[in-house]
């Protein structure tokens, strides 16, 4: 109790380099924790960006593939997949059900037939800022009932 009395009652204060050690340890502490923060930022968008066109081509390939399981006729005509009453197409890079938008940020729709009762499709997305693109690709049977 003694000590505090004497430390509350002195008239000393604090010197100009305690003030600077203080102030600069301060700062270290700010500067290492905004960098953490900007870290975590960007690898949020890192990540948004890459589940962005992997949910496009996603959703892409399973409205496809639920379309070619409920129809009766397939046809593949060049870039246009035409199942029942669904036609599908690229257009610049919106992938199109019957003139309607069905996915955005496509790059590639390959559609072949190389037998009769087999189609190969193929979605890839537009390639984010870092250059990466998700590709999905499914082998179809056609059954005739």
């Amino acid at each position: 109790m003694l000590k505090k009395r004497n430390l509350l009652k002195s008239k000393r204060g604090i010197t100009l380099i305690e003030q600077l050690l203080v102030l600069s340890l301060i700062l270290i502490i700010f500067l290492v924790g905004y960098s953490l923060y900007l870290m975590g930022i960007k690898g949020f968008v890192y990540n948004a960006d890459a589940l962005d066109g992997q949910a496009n081509v996603r959703i892409a390939m399973d409205h496809i593939i639920r379309s070619f399981r409920y129809s009766n006729t397939i046809k593949v005509d060049g870039s246009y997949l035409k199942t029942g009453e669904d036609t599908y197409y690229l257009s610049g890079d919106v992938l199109m059900v019957n003139r309607n938008q069905l996915a955005v940020g496509i790059s590639e729709f390959v559609i072949f037939q190389p037998l009769p009762h087999l189609v190969y499709v193929r979605i890839t997305s537009v390639p984010d800022s870092y250059g990466r693109s998700f590709s999905l690709q499914s082998w179809l049977t056609i059954r005739r009932l």
